[in-house]
């Protein structure tokens, strides 16, 4: 992640000689773009990445200080991306290296950013590396000395390709959600003053992953966030003090106490978690909680509980009234907070389980046997269509996939981990995978 200004990352100086006859260019709309590479369709797909980067950017970050019509993140000075070799050729030992440098006689840099091609191109670490350009570029100003390291800090990087994805779709939400459920995410000065991920193991990068998406929402999502992250960004990777002091002085009060934050960051998770109530589910997911809400248990004069189904509802209407009501008004309000969240196709189907529950409360059995029985039958095709659906995408994410992730590579890890953990787990980290075990388990 460092890179010195007066430190060369770049690769070998005759392999930049060598491809200058060869090739090929491509520059952004706003000019601040240039992709230079032998391949007219790799630089093309590039440009095509960098741009809609920078879109998402634009929509996440939402900085005030920009037009309503401007649609690209906006950089102030240039990036300069170059591709080098191609499949086959021996590889480099970096296959991404970033420099800024100065341009002579003027306030502006460039910031260049060189790959090779030998090995291909990863698309998630292309994304990260043009992002951590993007992120640079807010902090280079005439103050930044030639021989001053420069740091994005990793939390930045993987905090914003989270929330993007986040914004995409493209999160798992499901981790999110264990996470925050099991106290498990990792401590915000721990976070902030990492600076090399790939020495966690795979269970610590994924909560590091979690944890900086998590902060960066939370802090996106206050009054004036964009302003007070785009503050930091122009301080952070240039700051040569105490990362963490930087950290707390531009996002906290000067006077907030460690339990003062350790409060906060416990607040700002929950209010994130609240964002899985109002979620749509999916078809099937749908169905699953349409499964768990349609009964209820009531306990006999002996404490042993009894489940009631609301498809055998003459168990039901059997019940003495005050112990119908009973069973029947969680129900009423579970499959009421269901209608919320349900894939739209289900929320004709909850209203007549409504108005069923309604109905038997009063004792009231007219047509619910018939209308039970046509509920039934819409559920069935639903049921139906939602895993073809779900077989479908499964089979085109596979027969597409052009790479695997090293986030595949982490669940594999969990996984085996999971598999050949003891029955009884403690400490966090047991904890973690006990989480985790569930998401697999679903």
């Amino acid at each position: 992640m460092k890179t010195l200004l007066l430190i060369s990352l770049f690769f070998a100086a005759p392999q930049l000689v060598a491809a200058q006859g060869k090739e090929s260019k491509v520059v952004s709309a706003d000019e601040r773009v240039l992709v230079f590479g032998q391949d007219a369709v790799a630089i093309s797909a590039v440009l095509s990445q960098i741009t809609t980067l920078r879109e998402e950017l634009q929509l996440v970050i939402k900085d005030p200080a920009a037009t309503k019509n401007e649609i690209l993140y906006p950089i102030k000075n240039d990036l300069i991306i170059t591709l080098f070799g191609q499949a086959g050729d021996v590889p480099q030992l970096r296959p991404f290296a970033i420099r800024p440098r100065r341009v002579e006689g003027s306030d502006r840099f460039r910031i260049e950013l060189n790959i090779d091609l030998a090995r291909g191109l990863n698309r998630k670490l292309l994304r990260e590396k043009m992002l951590e350009c993007l992120l640079l570029d807010r902090a280079l100003s005439t103050e930044v000395r030639e021989d001053q390291p420069i740091q994005v800090s990793p939390w930045l990087v993987a905090g914003m390709m989270e929330r993007i994805r986040w914004r995409n779709g493209e999160a798992d939400r499901g981790l999110y959600k264990s996470l925050f459920k099991n106290d498990l995410m990792m401590d915000i000065e721990e976070m902030v003053v990492l600076t090399d991920p790939s020495e966690l193991n795979s269970v610590e990068r994924t909560s590091f992953r979690i944890s900086a998406g998590a902060f960066l929402m939370a802090m996106l999502n206050q009054e004036g966030g964009a302003g007070t992250f785009l503050s930091y960004l122009s301080q952070a990777p240039i700051y040569e003090g105490e990362p963490f002091l930087l950290f707390r002085n531009v996002f906290f009060t000067a006077g907030l106490s460690e339990e003062g934050l350790a409060k906060w960051w416990a607040l700002q998770l929950a209010n994130l978690t609240q964002e899985f109530v109002t979620e749509t589910l999916t078809p099937l997911a749908t169905e699953s909680a349409l499964n768990q809400v349609l009964q209820g248990h009531l306990e006999n004069e002996n404490g042993e509980e009894r489940t009631y189904r609301l498809i055998a509802y003459r168990d039901i209407l059997a019940l003495p009234e005050e112990q119908r009501r009973l069973l029947l008004s969680p129900m009423l309000e579970r499959i009421q907070l269901l209608s919320f969240r349900a894939f739209p196709s289900y929320r004709s189907m909850l209203s007549g389980y409504i108005r069923i529950t309604k109905q038997l409360a009063e004792g009231n059995d007219a047509d619910v046997e018939e209308l039970l029985h046509i509920l039934e039958e819409k559920r069935v095709i639903l049921k139906k269509v939602g895993e073809r659906t779900r077989d479908y995408l499964d089979w085109y994410q596979i027969t597409n996939a052009s790479e695997l992730t090293g986030e595949f590579q982490d669940y594999q890890e969990l996984k085996l981990e999971l598999e050949n953990q003891p029955a009884v787990r403690t400490g966090p980290v047991g904890r973690y995978l006990n989480a985790v075990q569930g998401l697999y388990d679903e």
